[in-house]
This record gives C-alpha cells, structure tokens and sequence, in this order.
C-alpha cells in the first residue's frame, strides 16, 4: 500500500512539472487522457462553489455593519455577479452549471427543513396558537385571492397562456420569504405577534401555493384525473395528514429524549435527523412537508432537550440557518442570473408591470381580510398592514416552484417555461432589491421604529445601574497593586457604553425618563419639584413592569429547571402559564393559574374510587360472625385465606376445558369427558355461592363481586340447558350451542378480583405522580415570587409602581404558601419525596462543580473528570425516576441532620430531653410578630408538627455546649448564611446565581464580632464579601452607613461597629488562608502530603449548608431584619429540614 500511494505521488510530481497547455485558460474542455485533466475533470467544482459561497458569507457578515445593506441581498448579488461572469469567462461555468440547473426537488428537501426548524423553534409556541386563525386566514383565502387575482392578470398580459398556467404562475409568485422583514422586526424588538403572523403566513402560504401549483400543473400538463377525487385526497392528506406526522414525530423525538440525559450529541443528532426524515417522509405520502415539520417543532422547546446543552443546541441550528440562507441567496442569485442571460427589453417592462400588480393584488388581499384579522388573535391595525404588504418579498421557495415548472413536460418551452422563467425570477429581484433594502426606512416611515416611554425607563434604568457598578469596579481596582498606575481616563472612555435608544439628532433625551431626575416648576415660587407621573403613564410603566416581571419569572423556572430543582413537566407548565399571561394585560400569575395541577382528580381520582368501591364496599357491621353453629362455620370458612386460594384455583383450572371447548377435533373427541367436567365445576360454584349466602346472609346480595358470582352461575345454567337440549335436536341447534360456550368464558373474569388491588396500586402511584408534579410546581412558584421579589426596585424605580408590585408579588406568594403547605399536611410522604429529590440533586450539583474546580486547579486530568462527571451524570438521571412517595422521617432523625448539631450525640440528647412535640394547624398562630420571644421551633412536619424548644432550655444549651466552635456560634452562623443569601440573591450582581452555587460560595465564611466603636480592615485581599448579619457599622472614610442585613461595598476598606454588637460575616478570598472559622476542618494535629491533600480536597469544597441557607429567624433581633427581607408567611415548606420558625403561619 505504501508503495502504491508512493508511486502515485511521483505520478501527480511529473504531471505538475509538465506545462499546463495554452487551451486549459480558455475553458476548452480537455480529454480524459490527458494529464491535465486529473485537475480538471476530477474535482467537483460545485463543492468549491458551496464552500465559497459560504466564505463569501462569512466576509459579509464580518464587515455587513459597513455595508448598510441586508445580509441576503449582498449575497445574491454575489451569486449574480458570479454566474454574469461565467457567460464571458466559460471556465468559470465549471463551478456554477451544476448550481444554475440545481434540481428544486433537491433544493427544497435541503434547505426547507433548516429553516422552518430555526423559525418554528424561536416561535414561542402560545403565541402562535392564538394567533394561528390570523395565520390562516392570510394564508388560505389570502393565497388562493390572491393565485387567483395574479393569474387574471398574466392570462390578460400573455393571451397565448392557459388560465390554468395562469394560475399556476399566480401560485408560485404568491409565496413569501419575508426573512429581512422578520429580521428587522427581531432586531426592533417590538410587535412580537406581528413577527408570528408574517412567519406563520410565509410558511403555511408557502403549503397552500405548493398544492395549488401542484393541481394546477397537472392540469396544465394534462395529468390530472377529470373528477375532483384527484383533489380531494391530496387535499385531506396535506391538510389532515401532515399535521399527524409532525404530531406523531414531535411524541417520538419527546420519548427518546426522555430517556437521553446531558448528552448533547445524541440530542441535536436527533433534532437533525428527525426534522428531515418528518420532511422527506411528509413529502413521500403526498403530504406536506413544511407543516409536518412545523407543527413537530411547536409541540417541541428547549425543555424537552437537557438544560446543559441549550447554548450548543441554539448555536448548533444559528449555524445551520446561517450557512442555509448563505447558500439559498447564493443560488438564487446564480438562477436568477442564468434567466437573464437572453431576456429582452419587453421582458423587463413585463416583469416591472407585473411588480406593480402584484403589489396591488397583495394590498387588496390584505385590505379585503382586514376585517376579520382585527376580529382576532391579536388584533391587527395599519401599521401591521402596512408592514404585511411591503415585507411580501419572494425567495427561495418561489424560485423552487419556478424550477419545478420550467422542467415541467408538456408545457410549450419558449412561451411558456422560459418566460416563468424569466417572470418569476425577475420579482424575486426586484422584491429582493426594492422591497427588503428599504424596509428598515419604511419602518421608521410607519412609526414601528418608536419606542415606548417604559421601554426607553427600563434601559435609562439598567445604564445607570451598570454605570453605578463600573465606578463600583473603578475604585477598586485604583487600589490594585498592579493597576493602580493604569490611565484611568483611557479606561472610562473605553467601557463607556452609549444608550441604544437615543436618537441620532438627540432630540429625546433618556435622562428625561429616568424618575431620579424627572422635576417640574412650582407655578408659585418657581422651585423644582418631583414631577408625577399621570395615571396613563403609570398605567404604562405597570404593564411594561408587569411583562419584564413575567419574563423574569420565566428565567428564574428555567434556572431551576437547569439546577434540577424543577422536575421537565414542572418548568414547561410554569413557563407555558407564564407566557400565556403575557398576553393578558394587568394580569399577574398567580396560585389559581397552577392549583389545578395537584388538586387530586380527574381519571385517575375516579378510578381509584370506581376500584375501591368494588374491592371494599361490604359494611364491616354486616359481616360480624353469625351466632348459628352452621352460618359461623360457614363464615369461618368462607372469610378464610385457603377457602379464597381454592376458589381461584378452580378458576384457573376451569379455563382448561374451557380452551378445550373451543378446538373442533379435540372439543368432538372428548365431548362426553367435558360435558361431566362442566357439571363439576357448576356444582363447585354453587357450593361456593350457598356458603358465602349462609355466611353472610342479606349482605351477600349487596356484595357487587356476589352479584357477579350469581350471574356467572345463571349463565352456566343457561350453557347446561341449551346443551342438554341441543342434544336432541342436533344440527338446528349447532350455532346456539357454539354461542352457549361463550358464556362460560366469563369465569374467568373472577380472576380479575385479584388484579384489582395491584390496579389500585398502579393507579395510587399516577396518583401521586400527579401529586408530587404540583408540590414541584407549587415549590417553583414559590421559589420564583421570591426571585423576583428581590430585584423589584431594579425592574422600576418608581417608587409607586414598585410598591404595589411588591404587594402583588407577596401576596400571590403567601396564597401559593399555604396552598402548597396544606398539600404538605394532606401528603406529607410527597412532600419528603421532592425535598429529598431536590437536596439530592442539589449535592450531585455541587459535587460536579467540584470536579470542575479541581480540573482547574491541576488536581484532576480530563479523563479522571471524565469518569467522575459520567458517575454523577448516571445518580443525576436515576432522580428522574424518582419515587413520588417516600415516609416522613421521625424527629430524631431529623434532628441529626441539622447543620448547627453537626450529629453531635450529646447535643442531639439533650434537645430530645428538653424539646417538645407540639401539634397546629393552619391558621394556628405559633407567635405574633414583636411578641417577646419564648424559644424556637424546628419544623417537622409542616404546618402540622413541631419540637419546641424554651428560651430557657436554649440558653442552657449556650452554657453547656460552649466549647469551640459553640452551639451558639454554629446557630448564629446557620442564620447569617440564610441571612446573606437573601442579601446577594437581591443584588443584581448575583442575580445568575445558582442555589449550589451560592452555597459553595458560603461554604467557607465564618462569623466576626464587632463592638461599637471599634474598627475592623476589610478588603486587605484575603476577604471576597463581607455581610452584616446583625447590628450596624459605618465606613471610616466617607461615613456611610450599613445597617443589618446589608453588603458593605468593596471600596470600604475600614468600618467602625455603631451598635452594642454587630455581626459580620466574612467571605474569604479562594486564595487567602481562612482564617480561624471555628470549624472542625481546620482542627488538625499534622499537615498532609500532596496525594493525601488531594485526596481531601474534594470533601472539603463540598458546601456543607445546603440546607442550612433556607432556614429562619433563629432570634428575636435577627426577627425584625428577616421580616424586611420575606414578610409574611414563612418559607418552610420549600425546605429541606427542619429548620426555625417565628411568623405566623
């Protein structure tokens, strides 16, 4: 082989040493035995033309914000110029006459599916459903009017054309491909139901052109059937059938990916395979392949895919559509060059009157179904008009139709081919040239360029906050050892970031919407007031609250759905609700949009009943033994375990003979033997029914199993006397008698009493799986109301509008709280389920953070993390198979598992000794608000059962267990954790967060006492954040202020302790050595070698307060700061441990 391949390397070497012959510049074709031609012939030219157009793409794109043109438009003229070129150089045709006569079918099969992926997978899916009827109405009877309309006017133009050619060029130009139009609204980032209605008609229009093209061609060329048959079943197949495929292939790829965890090659494969067999395979049944593809791509998201590979799926198909649009606006402009090769000057005045009309007939189409748009969906008004009639451009799929004609057979090639050629070619230039260069002018003309006065807030408000975080970063990187020299001037004029919305000529100014600086004069003493808003405008600033809220809510469900807090039907039912009350304005998401999620009914509820009702509805009174010798024997017999066995052995024996029945040679041979067996086992079935009638005397009629019994026998005495009396008559009654032996197939339905409670079982655990979904969603909900909560004042800084949102939020949030709390009593096993589900999770989170973190550090090599993450990633796909159920845990154990005991024995014995058990009920008041304090309770479970612990008994516990670290600093810091987490999860620079992450970030803080007046240096490097937890404390430098809970700023370098005590919790530095934490860790006798250090590692950058962060107020001056931060009920049921109550419940 090595010599062979040598020789052939020698062979090209002599082939490139000889001079190239003079023909080969001059595109002759060469002979196939001539050496040149291995360069020639042999390499595919067209690969040479993708790939370069793709570079062409590329060099566009780099430089398109010079060009101040559209994309796709540059490239077509590139594809344009290119095929120009090959009629005056012909060795350039070599690259371009496999492109120029491209098959349609080719085309369309290649790059259709790319893009009604990318466009249907952007689309969010309510939406679209609500504005589908919009959708359909430009599409269908918009379509046909308009096939219609265009096709009178060719007819008249070309009076040598058929009106059925007629109305099939009428069809191929009644496509759109309003890409540019769609950009340009995207990029606006306005009118999102106009971007759905103008997508969705270019798709679904595109389906209704293709069918009537189809039909029309066939006439046209004369192979259609004569009858309307022909039409009607292609129609019900395109119309029925291709939303079934893409039906049944979206609940394929839904299944697969199910069983698929975070492997994000497996799941795009499967995205791109499946999106072009549901197209090739639509295509293949006559049906169409656009709206299968369509409507298996809206019944998908991004939950339906791991939350790990999001970024790469959305990368991945960005790629896909970009090279797709580059090579389709490439072509067409190759295709279109080549129609214009031999045109005439008439063709051009033809092809300029025929753009006028077709302008026309679209504004009439879209006049006359003004009517009914508005009547719909979400409304339509002249704007939107305006912009569905100028962003009709035509594109790829026309030219496909185009093509497809051309090629036609039986149509006259030069009247009629070439010049739907030529036609449709030259409106698909001049909407490309006219109609997408000026619509982002026509826009601005039309007003869609406007923006509203609480969009214009909203971005005045992120600047200032990003402004007030970059001076933040500004002063702490002057004090940087290594910066402090650097020219801080350069640096603000570097980052300085412009405000997106000001205008060019600055005539409206964004400062001006800002509510800090918003004044008016006092028309007495001309002083300067605040300015107030009017109620229109706050109106407007609620309802752009209330949407930016809504989006926010659906970021927080995704960011837990991405941690494994929420299960994938949880996060795409709270996403869904979220979205669907965008549309409903002043509408907030509230308990009642979810509830029905775990309330029990439904199927299931009704069988479970249906079920237990059959098993179990005897009276127990009625059943008491009889005091008759002969009825007490009989109830001892009949309500025995071995009397039931042997009842449904006969059963099952009895289904022998009766399969015997039922095979003619064997059933005729043993005839006499069966008939005897059928009497036995008759006598056995009264004898059972006499006994349980003695035993259970009136109560056996009641009994719905006895009731059945009896039927059974009446029945076997209805086969023993039509066999008796067959016998006689023989052959006229043959088929009685067959019909006779049916009857006793019903014996067996005995049986199906002992399959009952394994239904009961089967039917309980989908019970609970309903259940365990709403506790999950009820916890999310929760879980969300609070994120939010947080970052109200940086949604709105009108004060008035943050307030009642504020309200809103709290209490839809206190609502989900109790109804979720009441689930908690009713279930508590479901509850633990998910709790345990989620702490599980949480830890594998953190574990595998941690194998990031020693990769990092060199500790770990890719193949050992390798291996690791694949270990976590088989725990983290077994928890979606988690139990719905799982039995409470008793106090004790509970107790072990606080994080403030750390299993300590003596401390865990003596709060059994002096805890209590005490048991309330929702609406129960365990403690008013400022009330003195009387101890603490852990929560056991829920609203339902507590340990209480006296205030006496815990200062005992302070005395007793004071050596290092202390009961009470280990409570104290228990609380400072969930105190900090409040305090970073509200500032903005932590928003993206994780919990695990927040916990790993914690991990190694410990507790620092200030006194008043003393002063503490922060920020010396080895300190990340610093937190006060209780008390106040001051900058030594500018005075401000820091009153518990707050986060001293970075720029603080020394403080000053205001209040008698003041807690501060310490974040240290990943580089810093920590100091003394009081914690076990760093109690040790000897320092570790390198391999046993590296052993250790991994446990000690675990976060050991996962469950910690989420406990409560554990004293009476923590209680005041804590009801600023969550007012209102407490947040124990979305915890996973006991933890410390103090509101009421």
């Amino acid at each position: 082989m090595g010599g062979f391949q040598l020789g052939k390397l020698l062979q090209i070497r002599m082939m490139m040493d000889r001079p190239a012959p003079a023909n080969i510049t001059n595109g002759t074709t060469l002979s196939s035995d001539h050496p040149w031609s291995f360069f020639v012939h042999n390499q595919p030219g067209i690969l040479l033309t993708i790939f370069g157009a793709c570079l062409f793409g590329a060099v566009i794109r780099t430089f398109l914000s010079v060009l101040k043109l559209p994309y796709t438009i540059v490239l077509a003229m590139c594809g344009f110029l290119l095929e120009t070129l090959s009629f005056y150089y012909p060795g350039v045709s070599y690259y371009t006459k496999e492109v120029a006569h491209i098959s349609p079918q080719l085309l369309i099969h290649t790059f259709m599916p790319v893009l009604i992926f990318s466009c249907a997978f952007e689309i969010e899916s309510h939406m679209f459903w609500k504005c589908l009827i919009q959708v359909l109405i430009l599409a269908v009877p918009g379509c046909l009017l308009s096939t219609c309309l265009t096709g009178v006017v060719v007819v008249k133009m070309f009076p040598n054309w058929s009106w059925y050619v007629g109305m099939m060029f009428g069809a191929i130009v009644s496509t759109l491909d309003p890409f540019i139009t769609a950009s340009q609204l995207h990029s606006l980032g306005t009118a999102k139901p106009l971007i759905l209605i103008i997508e969705g008609e270019s798709l679904f229009t595109d389906g209704t052109a293709f069918i009537t093209f189809e039909v029309f061609k066939d006439l046209a060329t004369h192979q259609s059937y004569n009858d309307a048959s022909y039409f009607t079943v292609k129609l019900v197949l395109k119309v029925l059938g291709s939303p079934l495929i893409g039906f049944i292939m979206s609940k394929i790829v839904t299944f697969w990916l199910s069983h698929v965890f975070d492997d994000g090659l497996i799941e795009i494969t499967i995205s791109l395979v499946m999106t072009y067999i549901s197209f090739y395979l639509a295509q293949w049944l006559h049906m169409s392949g656009v709206i299968a593809v369509l409507i298996m791509v809206l019944l998908l998201d991004t939950i339906t895919f791991s939350p790990e590979i999001e970024v790469f799926l959305l990368r991945f198909w960005e790629m896909l559509t970009f090279l797709a649009n580059t090579l389709i606006f490439f072509i067409s402009g190759i295709v279109i060059a080549q129609a214009f090769h031999n045109v005439a000057f008439s063709d051009f005045l033809y092809i300029l009157g025929l753009y006028c009309a077709v302008q026309a007939i679209r504004l009439v189409t879209v006049v006359l179904l003004s009517p009914l748009l508005s009547c719909c969906g979400y409304g339509f008004n002249y704007r939107w008009a305006l912009v569905c009639i100028w962003g009709a451009t035509k594109g790829a799929f026309c030219l496909s139709l185009t093509l497809m004609a051309y090629q036609a057979e039986g149509l006259d090639k030069l009247q009629v081919r070439e010049k739907i050629l030529v036609l449709s070619s030259g409106m698909v230039l001049l909407t490309l040239i006219i109609n997408a260069t000026t619509m982002n002018m026509f826009l601005k003309v039309i007003g869609m360029h406007d923006i509203s006065e609480p969009k214009r807030m909203a971005m005045n408000t992120a600047l200032l906050h990003m402004k007030k975080n970059a001076q933040s970063t500004f002063n702490m990187l002057k004090g940087d050892r290594f910066l402090a020299d650097a020219n801080w001037e350069m640096v603000e004029h570097q980052v300085l970031i412009d405000n997106p919305y000001r205008t060019p000529d600055n005539t409206v100014k964004i400062e001006e919407f800002s509510p800090s600086v918003r004044v008016t004069k006092c028309p007495d003493c001309d002083s300067s007031v605040p300015l107030v808003p009017s109620p229109q405008k706050l109106d407007d600033m609620m309802e752009e609250a209330r949407v930016r809220i809504l989006t926010a809510l659906k970021e927080s469900y995704w960011k837990q759905y991405s941690s494994g807090m929420l299960n994938r039907k949880a996060a795409r039912i709270l996403i869904n609700t979220a979205e669907i009350m965008t549309d409903h304005k002043g509408k907030f998401m509230t308990v009642r949009d979810i509830k029905k999620y775990w309330e029990p009914q439904g199927f299931f509820v009704a069988l479970h009943k249906k079920l237990e009702d059959w098993l179990y509805n005897v009276n127990i009174d009625k059943l008491s033994p009889p005091r008759n010798a002969v009825q007490k024997l009989c109830w001892q017999i009949v309500f025995s375990v071995p009397f039931e066995s042997v009842i449904y052995i006969l059963i099952l024996l009895n289904i022998f003979p009766i399969i015997i029945e039922f095979i003619p040679m064997t059933s005729d041979e043993y005839s006499q033997e069966l008939h005897v067996v059928n009497y036995i086992f008759f006598s056995c079935y009264v004898a059972e029914a006499v006994l349980k009638a003695l035993a259970m005397r009136k109560a056996y009629i009641l009994n719905p199993w006895n009731q059945f019994d009896l039927f059974i026998i009446v029945l076997a005495v209805v086969d023993i006397i039509i066999n008796d009396f067959a016998a006689s008559l023989e052959v006229q009654m043959f088929r009685i008698i067959r019909v006779s032996k049916m009857f006793r197939l019903t014996r067996a339905l005995r049986l199906i009493k002992i399959i009952i409670p394994k239904l009961i079982t089967l039917v309980e655990h989908q019970i609970h799986k309903q259940l365990s979904l709403g506790y999950d969603i009820g916890n999310g909900f929760v879980i969300g109301e609070e994120d939010i909560s947080k970052i109200i004042d940086h949604i709105s800084d009108d004060q008035t509008v943050s307030k009642k949102l504020k309200g809103i939020l709290e209490m839809n949030r206190q609502l989900a709280v109790k109804e979720i709390g009441l689930l908690q009593r009713n279930y508590p096993e479901i509850a633990i389920s998910v709790k345990t589900r989620q702490a599980s999770r949480a830890v594998l989170n953190s574990e595998r953070e941690t194998i990031g973190s020693l990769m990092l550090m060199g500790l770990l090599d890719e193949v050992e993390s390798k291996k690791l993450k694949k270990m976590i990633e088989i725990r983290m796909k077994k928890l979606t198979r988690f139990p719905p159920t799982i039995p409470a845990p008793t106090a004790e154990s509970l107790l072990q598992n606080l994080p403030w005991l750390h299993s300590d024995v003596a401390q865990i014995e003596f709060i059994k000794k002096v805890a209590k058990l005490m048991i309330f009920d929702f609406g129960d008041i365990i403690m008013r608000e400022n009330d003195k304090p009387q101890g603490i309770h852990l929560i056991v479970s829920g609203v339902v059962k507590t340990c209480f612990i006296g205030i006496n008994s815990l200062f005992e516990a302070f005395d007793v267990f004071s050596e290092d670290p202390s009961l009470e600093y280990k409570m104290w810091l228990s609380l400072a954790i969930r105190i900090a987490t409040t305090v970073f999860m509200e500032n903005i620079n932590y928003q993206g967060w994780t919990h695990h992450k927040m916990c790993l970030y914690l991990s190694n803080a410990y507790l620092m006492d200030v006194e008043v007046n003393e002063k503490v240096l922060l920020y010396d490097g080895s300190i990340q954040d610093v937190v006060v937890i209780y008390g106040s404390c001051s900058d030594v430098q500018d005075q401000r202020s820091f009153q518990a809970p707050a986060l001293i700023s970075k720029t603080t370098y020394q403080v000053l302790g205001t209040a008698n005590i003041t807690k501060l919790l310490i974040i240290p530095s990943t580089s810093a050595n920590v100091k003394d934490t009081k914690s076990e860790i760093l109690i040790m006798d000897s320092a570790l070698c390198l391999l046993h250090v590296a052993q250790q590692r991994a446990p000690s950058c675990e976060s050991p307060g996962l469950e910690t962060v989420r406990s409560e107020e554990l004293f009476a001056e923590a209680e005041e700061n804590m009801a600023e931060q969550e007012p209102g009920p407490s947040s124990q049921f979305h915890s996973t441990a006991p933890h410390y109550q103090f509101n009421s419940i």
